[in-house]
């Protein structure tokens, strides 16, 4: 997986991912969608390979790359993304949304095959695609130029969703935002793995110098969070807010 080094002077490519775990039978499965909201060169291609690097799990059935909202993407960052595709060898759950005419042609002229074999037309509709089996909690991270992100948790959050969860905000905390808004207030069970969870976060924010915020809470994290005294632990960065009634 590509990490790449973020200096303080340096923005990050603005993206937003989100991630819906659900059961397929027996089994756990994930989907995931990446929409990329900035250009994409050759040095910013390497955010969204690290991010989609993360959420290529083995659960993860489906993985989105909406490129629409990308204003201009490099005949290199194409390139760079054919070898990772072909790298990663999971090309049969990759599908990539939104090239333009000018990208499709760089793909067709550089025989881009493995990138050319997962790009799609058309648009991407995420809510029709996976809303039907999204059983278990799901998770969006809004990342902005300007170092700030917020992070959005919705549903059921325990040990069965858990992994996927943290490689979500893997790409986060290597980031190292200068604020991480977290937003619980749809949460409608937090396990006590989900409390592990938010330690993890709170730390790999905070000692890269980041500030952790608990924008808002629902019942059962703040429930989760006075029953086992993380509150105060907590707040020493930052406040725990209640929602709004």
């Amino acid at each position: 997986m590509l990490v790449p080094f973020v200096a303080p002077d340096q923005f990050r490519l603005p993206m937003q991912w989100r991630v819906a775990v659900h059961i397929e039978g027996h089994t756990i499965k994930a989907t995931a969608g990446v929409r990329v909201d900035g250009d994409i060169d050759s040095a910013s291609v390497v955010d969204l390979i690290d991010t989609v690097a993360s959420l290529m799990r083995p659960t993860c059935s489906v993985l989105v790359v909406d490129l629409s909202s990308s204003r201009f993407v490099s005949a290199g960052a194409l390139q760079q993304l054919d070898e990772f595709i072909y790298e990663v060898a999971r090309d049969e759950c990759i599908e990539v949304y939104g090239l333009s005419r000018a990208g499709q042609r760089v793909i067709e002229v550089a025989g881009l095959r493995h990138l050319g074999a997962v790009a799609r037309d058309g648009e991407f509709n995420d809510r029709a695609r996976d809303r039907r089996c999204s059983y278990l909690g799901e998770l969006t991270v809004v990342w902005c130029d300007d170092s700030t992100v917020d992070v959005t948790f919705i549903g059921e959050f325990d040990i069965a969703n858990d992994a996927n969860v943290r490689a979500a905000l893997d790409p986060v905390a290597d980031g190292r935002p200068a604020v991480l808004r977290l937003h619980t207030r749809e949460v409608t069970f937090a396990a006590s793995s989900t409390l592990g969870l938010l330690v993890w976060l709170h730390h790999r924010i905070t000692s890269d110098g980041g500030a952790f915020e608990i924008s808002d809470t629902s019942p059962s994290v703040r429930r989760l969070l006075d029953v086992t005294g993380a509150s105060s632990m907590l707040a020493f960065a930052s406040p725990v807010h209640e929602s709004a009634s």
